[in-house]
Parts: C-alpha cells; structure tokens; sequence
C-alpha cells in the first residue's frame, strides 16, 4: 500500500519540477526574443554571436552596451486610482526690464485677462500704490512672487492705466518672444510641435522689422517634440540646402538626415541659452546652430540625452526598451552634453518658468547683456 503522505510528496515534487522548467522554457523564449530584437532594431552593431555571448550570464549584461536597454512588465493588476486634482503655479501675465526710463513691461502676454483689459508695454509706475522705483529689482521680483494680485500703475502709449492684475497663466505657448533692447530679441521655446516653426517666423520677422541683429533662444528644459518642426525650427537659422541634424544607427530603417528648406533669418547673431535639463531635440538643434550659425551657448552642461528610445513587444506581457538610433548634429561628431561658452549657475527655483518676471535678476540675462548690451 503506498503512504499518503509520500504520494503527495511525490506528486507536489512534480508540479514543482514542471512549472521550474516551463519558466526555465519560458525564460529562454524571452531571451531569445530579446536577441532577435537587438538584431533587427538596435543603434550597436552586434551579431548574433556577440549577443549569444554577452547574454551567457544573464540577460541584463546587455546593459553593459545599451545603459537604456530593460524589460518591463506590462501586465498585472491595475494601480489603485488616487482622486486628486493638484493644483499648478500660476504666474502674472507680463515681464519686466530696467532701463533708463525705469521699470519697463517689456512683455504682456497674449489673450491673458490683463491683456483683454488693455494692458501693453510701458513704464510700471506703482504696485499696490507704492512708488516702485524706491523699491530694489530683488524686492520687487520678491513681491510678485509672494502675491495673487496686484494693483499696478503703467505709463503707456495711450496715458496711464489703472488695473488689478492676477496670477493667470498656468500654461505658456510653446514658443514666444518679446524685443529685449533695440538691438536683441529674446524667444522661448518650450517644445517642437505642429507649427512652432510658424510662430517662430513671426516673431522673427517682427524682430527683422524692429532692426534686431541678435536673437536669443532659450532652451532651458527643452528636450521633446517633432523630429521634422525641430528640424524647421533650426532651418529657420541654417541655410537653405545645409544639414539641420541626423537621425543614425546601424539599422538603415531609423537613419534619416533634415535638412534645410529655407534660412531665412540666417543673418541673424544667435545667442543660446541651455541648462542640465536641455536633452535630446533641444540638444540637437542647439548643437545644428553652433555647428551651421556659430551660435554662442549660455548656461550649464546639458543632459547628453541624445538617444531614440523605442519600446518593442516580446510577449503579451514583457516589453523590451532599448536605443535605436542616436541624434547627430552636422558634423557627424555624437556629442555626450553640450559644453556651453559660458558658464551660469543654474536657478533650481525656475525651472517650470525659466524667466524670472524682472528679466535683470536672472542670471543667464546679466551675461547677455554682458555680450549684447542693456
């Protein structure tokens, strides 16, 4: 008669034995998978042996090649939803300038609530009824900060207007500038989508218009968008028919080269303003513009995230993330983080806005005007 108990014992071995080597099966297929995916789409030329090799320990020696190379788990149990609505900064609609006449609005942004109440540039007089010139550029950038709402006081074109103005703007557009003195325009962009390039034209040829021989473009965090707007972006500056920047790797289905169609505004001296959080497309067209325009960099040391990362399946629950090509400028020469020709030290407090409202107590804007003038 056989013993219970060894029965079970038995029979538990054996499901035991078998689900360890479904898995040790199952583990096999992954890798083999992730082989295969490295041969069709990855940036580094390896053979089949070479990835046979460098896998024989374990599959995540892969990583000693590709640093964004992982696996990820997509399925599983869904994450508790939190019901949370955080609320973002708000921020006053205008910038300011000192200059000769005394605090200037130098920038009022469109389609704001202060706009629509007729606010433009002109000279700030008072805030909260106070004279504003008894007051220093760090007090005041201090106020605006502290404050929801203001009453100011300008001196425009048209007289003096009254207006209490608010924290309003939660979103900025996504390229946007203002004339800085008379000789530098200033524009910001925050992202390479559907039109930028437009948007950025315009600006420009107001800048043209208003005789600006210099442009400053801060790209202070800008690292995502479009590949073709980044590439019409920097064309704006490289002449037509130059190479804007290069998408390469050793799969022919991911390389691909942009290059100008127009160089309009290729006269134009560019100053470029860059911090450890400019990455990938920002890196790209700034590196275009030093290589095409000898643009001047400002700032700290970018991010060297130049990498196309993509994300492949291997099963119906694994994914596997791993660099497929790389962005070059138009030397052909892979650069690991932009090393600006002028070093800033970096704001932490700034960067969702990257400007501060009084313009003169930024610091990237005192080596501006150290290069352009006040």
């Amino acid at each position: 008669m056989i013993d219970k108990k060894a029965y079970i014992y038995v029979i538990g071995l054996i499901f035991v034995s078998i689900f360890l080597f479904s898995c040790s099966i199952k583990k096999d297929d992954i890798n083999k998978k992730v082989i295969e995916v490295f041969l069709n789409h990855s940036y580094y030329n390896l053979s089949e042996d070479d990835l046979n090799h460098l896998t024989a320990n374990g599959i995540e020696n892969l990583k000693t090649v590709d640093k964004n190379f992982n696996i990820v788990n997509i399925g599983g149990s869904r994450a508790k939803r939190v019901n949370r609505v955080e609320r973002g900064k708000l921020f006053y609609p205008f910038l300011i300038k000192k200059d000769s006449s005394g605090y200037r609005i130098i920038k009022v942004f469109d389609n704001s609530s202060a706009w629509k109440k007729g606010l433009r540039t002109g000279v700030l007089k008072s805030i909260n009824g106070s004279d504003i010139n008894l007051k220093n550029q760090y007090d005041i950038e201090y106020l605006l900060e502290a404050s929801d709402s203001i009453s100011i006081n300008v001196l425009g074109t048209e007289g003096d207007i009254n207006l209490r103005v608010k924290k309003e703007i939660l979103f900025f557009p996504f390229v946007w500038g203002f004339v800085l003195n008379e000789k530098t325009g200033y524009v910001r962009i925050l992202g390479f989508l559907e039109n930028s390039h437009i948007q950025l034209k315009n600006i420009l040829n107001n800048f043209v218009q208003n005789g600006v021989g210099s442009v400053v473009i801060d790209m202070r965090g800008l690292m995502a968008g479009n590949y073709e707007e980044a590439a019409k972006v920097a064309g704006c500056f490289v002449k037509n028919g130059s190479i804007a920047y290069y998408i390469k790797s050793s799969k022919d289905v991911y390389n691909k080269t942009f290059i100008s169609d127009d160089g309009s505004f290729n006269e134009l001296r560019i100053i470029i303003l860059v911090d450890k959080r400019t990455a990938f497309l920002g890196e790209a067209v700034a590196l275009s513009l030093k290589e095409n325009n000898g643009a001047v960099i400002i700032g700290e040391k970018t991010a060297g995230q130049m990498e196309v990362v993509r994300m492949i399946a291997l099963d119906c629950k694994k994914m596997c993330n791993l660099t497929v090509a790389k962005l070059y400028p138009p030397s052909g020469r892979y650069v690991e983080g932009i090393t600006p020709d002028y070093y800033v030290k970096v704001d932490v407090n700034r960067e969702t806005f990257g400007i501060n409202y009084i313009v003169d107590t930024d610091p990237f804007f005192k080596e501006i005007f150290n290069l352009v003038g006040n």
